[in-house]
């Protein structure tokens, strides 16, 4: 037990920095160009306490308003109370919001549950059969602005 403890603490300690973890070329890019669209962005996470340190670590956490983990809400995606504390966060009526996530259950329909603009980002077309409109699906953050930019519109 203690081995397994030490090597546990270890891992857990070691993705807590950019170095071990892998930011998608398109993350950057996307966050700029939402910003300048003067949207507040905003992470709901089915993380921990370290979330707000990775973010930093990444170079990402400047880009957003608030962070809300599971751990903090106190339920994970998909229940739909993390997402009603989000909008309480956010300060913005669930129809002038807009989440974008890679699971269908827990980001695409949750958030949807509540009223939520939600995009599934598909970046491996995992979900062609789903029953996700192509307008609700993205396969690189790349194209979230200008859907973003149309809801606006």
């Amino acid at each position: 037990p203690v081995l397994i403890n030490t090597v546990a603490n270890k891992i857990y300690h070691k993705f807590n920095t950019a170095e071990n973890l892998e930011v998608y070329s398109d993350s950057e890019r996307t966050l700029q160009s939402c910003s300048s669209l003067g949207l507040k962005l905003g992470v709901v996470s089915n993380f921990d306490t370290r979330l707000e340190a990775i973010l930093q670590s990444c170079g990402l956490l400047s880009h957003f308003s608030f962070l809300l983990s599971s751990e903090e809400a106190g339920v994970a995606k998909p229940n739909p109370a993390i997402f009603t504390q989000a909008l309480q966060k956010c300060g913005t009526a669930a129809d002038g919001v807009a989440h974008v996530g890679d699971h269908y259950v827990k980001d695409y329909l949750a958030s949807r549950s509540v009223g939520i603009h939600g995009f599934l980002l598909d970046r491996h077309n995992k979900h062609k059969d789903s029953d996700v409109p192509p307008e609700h699906r993205i396969s690189s953050l790349d194209e979230l602005p200008s859907r973003l930019q149309q809801l606006m519109d």
